[in-house]
């Protein structure tokens, strides 16, 4: 898995750059670790926008990255651009505890930035 970061306006941006599988949840929690406890960040936007598909696995590391996220008072918002991706967030109900937008602006706009 292919992982690029950057911050911008008090919020960090994690882009996932190619497919997500299931060896790469560890990697995922691990590279997220280090932001959690950054008291200057608001936020942190997870950007799928390119992935068309990921594991339970993965999901439940998204459900972990929000619940430890919570405790620090840091906001979470996933990006998906994929219709696919979407209708399986939905189906496990994650739209209804963590912000799922579209794109990074769209998730800024929300997070009010």
């Amino acid at each position: 898995m292919n992982l690029n970061y950057y911050v911008e306006r008090d919020v960090c941006v994690i882009s996932v750059l190619d497919e997500y599988t299931e060896q790469d949840t560890k990697e995922l929690l691990n590279y997220v670790k280090p932001f959690k406890e950054n008291t200057a960040l608001r936020g942190i936007i997870l950007d799928f926008g390119e992935l068309n598909f990921i594991t339970s696995t993965g999901l439940g590391a998204i459900m972990q990255i929000y619940k430890e996220l919570e405790v620090h008072h840091i906001e979470l918002a996933v990006c998906v651009g994929h219709t696919k991706l979407k209708q399986l967030i939905g189906h496990m109900g994650l739209n209804k505890i963590i912000r799922i937008c579209e794109s990074k602006e769209e998730a800024l706009a929300d997070m009010g930035f």
